[in-house]
């Protein structure tokens, strides 16, 4: 990414798709070879447990998975990602065409959703792996979920024959596959739109690209160590700061459209105001016994963004070069 920009996080990204699918379906078969009656085993297991509920209509606000919240909330988080987050904004940037760019956005859609389904099914398989009498004394110890795919690689997958090393590629291929988009969008977004670009040459702005590429992939290591003891569910709280992240960008991003007068300040203003609003939700409102599921965090978000910015700017007098 330090080296090639897009270009390298695109390329690279292609060949860590393929790596880490066939190192998902490769361990799905090798799964599927310990269980007595293979995929058959896995499908009882997951009908037996209730795990391939796909839809839950209640309106539980803790619950991250009903109906509603993926309705509702996951379409307001899916437009902030997709929509105004540098990180996939990059990708369009670098297509032919505006036509170009939406064919990808579409059929990525279609891609990403079995590609969820699949891993989703892979996680099923796990859990029926580990539910084995045999294998009691593994699941007695409370074993994290985080943890069970590498458990399973370090443990179990066969040895000699190369596969540890391909299935560890392709764990590494889908850390690496966001790293690499995050930083070079990271390091973008602060050379082109916090330092500017006016009076730089083309030579001036690769330099700068490449110290912040550096500097956010220092900053992303040390988070990386931070955090590691602070929670035990990573995906949700990843998904959790997205969509803290996100529906504050989407709800400036709306203000533009919708109310493009709002002065600059009052835009910010509001932005912090919203982000106060999520802090408070995530954090304080636990403690009184008051949950609110992560998808909802981006409608939430944006809503207050675009509310409080509206607000400030009505409240606050107008100069006159600004009248």
């Amino acid at each position: 990414t330090l080296l090639g920009g897009m270009k390298a996080v695109i390329w690279n990204d292609c060949l860590q798709l393929v790596v880490y699918m066939l190192s998902g379906i490769l361990i799905a078969f090798v799964i599927a070879g310990r269980m007595p009656d293979g995929f058959d085993s896995i499908a009882s297991f997951g009908k037996h447990t209730e795990r391939f509920t796909v839809i839950d209509f209640g309106w539980d606000w803790s619950n991250p998975y009903t109906f509603w919240a993926g309705l509702f909330g996951g379409i307001f988080l899916s437009l902030g990602t997709h929509g105004v987050d540098q990180m996939l904004v990059q990708r369009y940037l670098a297509a032919k065409s505006r036509s170009h760019a939406a064919t990808a956005l579409i059929a990525s859609g279609f891609v990403v959703c079995m590609q969820f389904a699949f891993f989703l099914f892979l996680g099923i398989a796990l859990a029926a792996y580990y539910d084995q009498p045999d294998l009691a004394a593994i699941t007695a110890e409370n074993m994290p979920g985080d943890e069970a795919m590498a458990t399973f690689i370090v443990n179990e997958l066969p040895r000699g024959i190369g596969l540890v090393g391909f299935i560890l590629a392709g764990v590494f291929a889908a850390a690496m596959s966001t790293l690499s988009s995050s930083l070079n969008s990271s390091a973008t977004v602060v050379v082109n739109d916090l330092i500017g670009s006016n009076r730089s040459s083309n030579e001036q702005m690769l330099s700068q690209s490449r110290i912040w590429t550096a500097v956010f992939g220092l900053l992303q290591m040390g988070i990386a160590f931070a955090a590691a003891g602070v929670t035990r569910s990573v995906v949700s709280e990843v998904l959790a700061i997205a969509g803290m992240t996100v529906g504050l960008l989407l709800g400036l991003f709306a203000l533009s459209r919708l109310s493009p007068a709002c002065r600059q300040t009052c835009a910010i203003g509001g932005m912090i105001l919203a982000a106060l609003v999520l802090f408070s939700i995530k954090f304080l409102l636990p403690n009184l016994g008051i949950t609110i599921a992560w998808p909802w965090f981006a409608l939430i978000g944006s809503m207050s963004t675009l509310v409080f910015a509206t607000l400030v700017d009505w409240m606050l007098p107008r100069s006159i070069n600004e009248s």
